[in-house]
């Protein structure tokens, strides 16, 4: 994994199924006294609950923000998938979490400096190994340190809001993404009335949780009329990815998305 920014980037494993997700969890997670953001906490097991279900657990469905324009499809796989949990016996509500947008600037400004410094060298000496589209991004003015500081007072704020609602809720669910797929060297991508870089788009629903560095897990809950998947994600508290396994293990075993795949 290349770096892209010190203080905001979420590594984890791409698998199969949630359990495989559990598994590679189990083999990586962990306190690095070599890494200044690691911390000494206690590791689960993250397979030993996965089957303990969903029954009486609290999920906060955001709305706000997250439901606000989305692609043709997925706001009906995702209300589909809200009704499958309730189905297995979830207690689903909706939950607000203010500052959301406000948030994401400290991210995206933080973000962008680092990423500049970190590949300066590289941008310099291998421009050929980037693609467009990153040394387009890298080549955005650079943030100044009053819109950085901004910024991440804004993510700081936003870091509370979030641990507030997960007080209220053991699980907030929203899309993973506003679109779904599109395809190779498409700068733009318009849906409802908005239309935006692909980039922003990918990010919109995925960012806060790097912004707040809550675990997030996302999977496939159906697919739109041109076949491509729809991503459902799952975030919790601080270090509680056993939770968040849980719930997303309930789901797959009920619905079998994961075993099917796009018509290439």
């Amino acid at each position: 994994v290349l770096p892209l920014s010190y203080r905001f980037d979420h590594a984890g494993p791409l698998t199969r199924t949630v359990e495989d997700a559990a598994l590679m969890l189990n083999a990586i997670a962990g306190y690095d006294p070599l890494d200044a953001n690691s911390v000494r906490t206690p590791v689960d097991d993250y397979t030993a609950g996965l089957g303990l279900g969903v029954r009486g657990l609290r999920i906060g469905v955001v709305r706000h923000y997250f439901f606000d324009q989305l692609e043709d499809g997925i706001g009906a796989a995702i209300e589909e998938a809200i009704g499958e949990l309730q189905r297995l016996g979830a207690i689903v509500s909706d939950i607000h979490i203010a500052g959301i947008p406000e948030g994401l600037v400290g991210l995206f400004n933080f973000m962008h400096v680092e990423a500049q410094q970190v590949h300066a060298r590289s941008v310099a000496t291998r421009p050929q190994d980037f693609g467009d589209d990153v040394l387009a991004l890298l080549a955005l003015y650079t943030p100044t340190v009053e819109d950085v500081m901004t910024g991440l007072r804004g993510s700081d704020a936003l870091t509370v809001a979030m641990a507030t609602a997960l007080e209220e809720v053991d699980i907030l669910l929203t899309p993973t993404t506003p679109v779904t797929a599109v395809p190779f060297g498409q700068d733009t991508v318009r849906y409802g009335a908005v239309q935006e870089h692909v980039t922003a788009a990918m990010l919109r629903c995925t960012a806060p949780f790097n912004a707040t560095h809550l675990p997030a897990l996302s999977l496939p809950c159906g697919f739109n009329q041109a076949g491509h998947p729809i991503g459902l994600q799952l975030a919790g508290r601080a270090f509680d990815e056993a939770m968040i396994l849980r719930v997303g293990h309930a789901y797959e075993q009920a619905t079998g998305w994961h075993l099917r795949t796009p018509p290439l």
